[in-house]
């Protein structure tokens, strides 16, 4: 009896949510992989769906189809990897309802390119041990992830794999310094771009089509005198131990890569805590000499100036480190609203240190902490039902040019102004039934996309009103492959589109296919 009591005792305070209440059943998702630019099945590949920390796989049958079961209800995105391929993304969010299934899923995966070739010295030697990086031209979207990149074998030969589509600059370094028996005088081998270059204004890019390799290429490296800079920090803060601070050297020639651009990675080196410090390394050329403060939080340029290296050492350098940067805002609307400012995200982006993001509160003010002295794009996530209609400091419009803070001491209050009647861009693309559309707008750094669903469909809203043009592509990875010249040869295929504030416009698209972007006719 009393163990009865126990069990009674324990059952009345279970949680409700366990009593009369059964889990959603799971759904299932089916389709199939094909290959980008034949259309033929792609078996064995993995088709994943993701949603925040749940992943589900499947694998694709002989003939490219596939079925996920026991798949949790919620909205997923969906990837498909296979070797020797790219990676393959669904163009929408997959939405997977309680005990149903999804069907019909048709996932493309263009085949990978492959750039190999070797590396020389001065003598035509081998060089061992050489780093190689691909480039995106510039005017290409950033869209291809980690920069591809490999060390060379004993025989100077590189290979590089997983090549998506695109020019790229080809771009060959040796590490270190070296002195001649019976020299004082170092010397290296800076960065050379194929086929022979110093920088990419005279650089020849390769062209990189799908399932295409570019094999046979030769990078001549130059062997060039090097040198040291040497000066002082003053100003750093007395609390940080003067241990935290580093200096670092950018090229500043137009065309040479700079942070990010993955072929001169840059001099530099700890300053010393009397503030000297001393770089090696350094070929002829213009560079930015970047104070960075690592320490009291995540690392943020606090100081700069431009330098001139020739045929000697820079000696006596001063540079001055600041505190890092506060930059503080409002959010308003153009009209009475009851929009959730406090949802809005405001950030800092861009290749460099000291990027941050604002929490803003609900009457829509914001700060952001340890901002660098650094060209920042600024990010703005606008709720739904409106859209960015200025950014200012001191007066200035900087929503399409960014906030430059390279000079600054201190930074005017930031206002930031949302429109609330949003534009919108939808339509039809012909013999559709996936695939993306792409709007390109006055903002470089807005990246506007919608799918296109099975019926060919597609909606794009919260637009600032202006002057955009439509294209219709095959795949979501099409869209980072529009740099200039991509962009001049489907040209014919680009919609103009102009619309008013709080205006509908309706177009109809023509698709652009891999293979006819990789055609190298002009459509």
């Amino acid at each position: 009896m009393r163990r009865l009591s126990l069990l009674l005792f324990c059952f009345s305070f279970a949680p409700q949510s366990s009593i009369g209440q059964e889990p959603p059943k799971p759904g299932a998702v089916s389709g199939r992989v094909v290959h980008g630019l034949t259309g033929e099945p792609v078996r064995k590949a993995i088709v994943t769906l993701t949603m925040q920390r749940t992943t589900v796989e499947g694998m694709t049958g002989s003939d490219g189809t596939f079925r996920i079961a026991q798949v949790q209800p919620g909205e997923y995105r969906m990837t498909a990897t296979r070797t020797g391929f790219l990676r393959g993304t669904y163009p929408a969010a997959v939405k997977v309802e309680a005990g149903q299934t999804m069907s019909g899923i048709e996932i493309r995966m263009n085949p990978q390119s492959v750039v190999a070739g070797k590396v020389v010295d001065e003598d035509g030697d081998p060089v061992e041990r050489a780093f190689v990086s691909l480039v995106p031209s510039r005017g290409a979207s950033a869209r291809r992830g980690p920069m591809l990149g490999g060390a060379t074998n004993d025989l100077g030969e590189f290979r590089l794999s997983g090549v998506a589509p695109g020019r790229y600059y080809v771009v060959a370094r040796r590490e270190g310094t070296f002195v001649a028996p019976g020299s004082t005088q170092e010397f290296g081998y800076p960065p050379t771009y194929y086929p022979s270059a110093r920088d990419e204004s005279s650089a020849a890019p390769v062209a990189v089509s799908a399932g295409q390799d570019a094999t046979g290429l030769t990078i001549p490296l130059r062997r060039t005198t090097m040198q040291r800079i040497r000066g002082r920090v003053e100003g750093m803060a007395k609390t940080s131990g003067r241990e935290g601070y580093q200096v670092m050297v950018a090229p500043r020639r137009p065309g040479m890569l700079q942070g990010g651009r993955g072929g001169f990675a840059g001099g530099g080196g700890r300053v010393r805590p009397d503030g000297a410090f001393e770089t090696a390394g350094m070929p002829p050329g213009s560079y930015t000499l970047q104070v960075i403060q690592f320490a009291q939080g995540p690392p943020v340029v606090v100081g700069r100036t431009n330098v001139e290296v020739g045929d000697a050492p820079v000696e006596n350098i001063v540079l001055y480190a600041g505190a890092p940067l506060e930059v503080t805002g409002q959010i308003r609307t153009d009209a009475t609203s009851s929009i959730d400012l406090g949802k809005v995200r405001v950030a800092l982006t861009g290749p460099g240190m000291g990027m941050g993001q604002a929490a803003v509160k609900p009457d829509g003010s914001f700060v952001i902490r340890r901002v660098g002295r650094e060209l920042f794009p600024i990010s703005v996530t606008a709720p739904q039902g409106t859209y960015v209609k200025s950014i200012t400091v001191a007066g200035q419009d900087v929503l399409l040019t960014g906030l430059d803070l390279t000079a600054a001491d201190a930074v005017a209050p930031m206002e930031i102004v949302l429109g609330t009647k949003p534009a919108a861009v939808n339509g039809q693309v012909k013999e559709a039934a996936a695939g993306v559309v792409w709007l390109a707008g006055p903002n470089r750094n807005a990246r506007l996309t919608a799918a296109i669903d099975a019926q060919g469909r597609f909606s794009l809203g919260g637009l600032a009103p202006g002057e955009y043009r439509a294209v219709a592509l095959e795949t979501a990875e099409m869209v980072g492959e529009m740099d200039e010249e991509n962009q001049r040869k489907v040209q014919g295929k680009f919609e103009k589109v102009k619309v008013a504030e709080g205006e509908n416009v309706t177009v109809t698209l023509t698709l652009v296919t891999q293979k006819e972007l990789e055609s190298g006719n002009s459509l």
